[in-house]
């Protein structure tokens, strides 16, 4: 290869890099990018020529009858940074100071945290980009003869699953208990529980009697066979009869 056709050629690059550079300020000194696991560091040593950070939201979209179609406000999805470049083999005066020229350092780094298992953290200097994200593809290869390998690194936004628990009552510091329904509620309070020796058909009947129902409104027999088919009743459990329902240890049958 010529030394004319690699001046070309780093004169190519090096325009590139500075490029973004001075987009994001300090005259080329910043828009350093940032990649870092677990305590360790890699800071990008030729600047892209340049970078996308994309979000979308989760809207939702409706149609009603008569209405049309509606867009429905959602949350914010998760963002994702794509980065093309090279890892240099060549001690190129633009690249990064402290910068490698083994490109394959970075790549074996790369895929170290790829599968490692733990999230990365990206910023970039001069914008507003930084967050915790994974690596979603890292795709690399040698292309002109230099030895640079270049790459594309597709980033997407780490959000940790954060675990919800019941509210505490601020004076009793005590978690609330989840609120039951009406049917719930009467259950819990009223009825007969079945006494020990006690037949099942005679421990409903005390219920239904103790609900005020009449023999017609009740129907004995039906509700006996209804409470049969779930199992029966035992000593100890709690029978609440209503017009409008029917319960077995508040459990509504």
């Amino acid at each position: 290869m010529s030394l004319f056709g690699d001046t070309v050629r780093g004169l190519a690059k090096a325009a590139a890099s500075r490029a973004l550079s001075n987009f994001l300020g300090d005259g080329g000194a910043g828009g350093d990018i940032t990649l870092s696991c677990r305590g360790a560091s890699l800071v990008i040593p030729i600047t892209p020529a340049s970078f996308e950070c994309a979000v979308s939201n989760q809207n939702g979209k409706i149609s009603i009858e008569n209405a049309g179609e509606y867009n429905m406000m959602g949350k914010t999805g998760l963002k994702s940074v794509s980065l093309s470049s090279f890892f240099p083999a060549h001690d190129y005066n633009f690249a990064a100071a402290g910068s490698s020229t083994d490109p394959y350092s970075y790549v074996e780094t790369l895929e170290e945290w790829r599968t490692g298992g733990y999230p990365l953290s990206l910023s970039i200097t001069g914008t507003p980009i930084a967050f915790s994200c994974l690596i979603e593809s890292f795709k690399y290869g040698e292309q002109d003869g230099t030895g640079d390998v270049y790459y594309t690194l597709e980033l997407k936004e780490y959000r940790e699953i954060v675990k919800t628990t019941d509210a505490a009552d601020e004076k009793t510091g005590l978690k609330q208990r989840p609120k039951r329904s009406w049917l719930e509620r009467t259950a819990a309070t009223a009825g007969k529980r079945m006494l020990a020796g006690q037949s099942p058909m005679s421990a409903i009947t005390g219920a239904m009697a103790s609900s005020g129902l009449t023999k017609q409104q009740a129907g004995y027999l039906d509700v006996y066979k209804a409470i049969a088919k779930k199992g029966g009743v035992k000593a100890g459990d709690l029978i609440a009869v209503g017009k409008n329902y029917i319960s077995i240890n508040g459990k509504h049958l």
